[in-house]
C-alpha cells in the first residue's frame, strides 16, 4: 500500500499535468452523471458497473447512456446489484439496452450480472468493500476484476 507522501506526490503530479492541459479536454465523458454524493455507495456503483462494458466504444456515449439509464426509474435498478439479481435476465437485458449501456445484448448482460453477483456474494453488494479489501491498489483491483 502506498504511503501518504507517495499518494500526495502522485496527486501533485496530476494537478500539474491538468493545469498544463496534458490530461485532455476539460469536459470528461463521465461528467455526464447524476451528481450523486461522492462517498455514497450509489456513486461508486454508478462509476464502476458501466466500466465493465467500456471496451472499444465511445466513452462519451457510454456515460450518456449510463446517465439516462440511471435517471429512468424503470431502468435505474441495474445500478443496484442486489435488486439487479432479483430480476430476470430478460428484465436486466431490456434495462441495459434501452439506452444502449449494453450494445451486445447477451454478452454484456451476462458480464453485468456476473459483476453484480460477485459484488453481492463477496462484498454484500458494496463495491467499496472490494476496494478496501484490496487496499485501493488499482493493479490488484484490476487483476481481481479480470479473474
Amino acid at each position: 500500500m502506498k504511503n501518504e507522501k507517495e499518494i500526495l506526490n502522485s496527486v501533485e503530479k496530476l494537478i500539474t499535468m491538468y493545469k498544463k492541459g496534458e490530461l485532455g479536454g476539460e469536459v470528461m465523458p463521465e461528467d455526464a452523471n447524476p451528481q450523486l454524493k461522492k462517498c455514497s455507495l450509489e456513486n461508486y456503483l454508478y462509476f464502476t458497473l458501466p466500466m465493465a462494458l467500456n471496451y472499444q466504444r465511445n466513452s462519451y456515449t457510454l456515460w450518456e447512456s449510463a446517465n439516462k439509464t440511471y435517471q429512468d426509474e424503470e431502468t435505474k435498478f441495474v445500478f443496484n446489484p442486489k435488486i439487479c439479481l432479483e430480476k430476470s435476465f430478460l428484465e436486466v437485458q431490456q434495462a441495459l439496452t434501452k439506452y444502449k449501456v449494453a450494445l451486445q445484448k447477451q454478452k454484456q448482460t451476462e458480464i453485468w450480472m456476473s459483476l453484480c453477483r460477485t459484488f453481492v456474494e463477496l462484498f454484500d453488494g458494496d463495491v467499496r468493500k472490494l476496494f478496501t479489501f484490496l487496499d485501493n491498489d488499482v493493479d490488484r483491483i484490476r487483476n481481481f476484476i479480470q479473474k
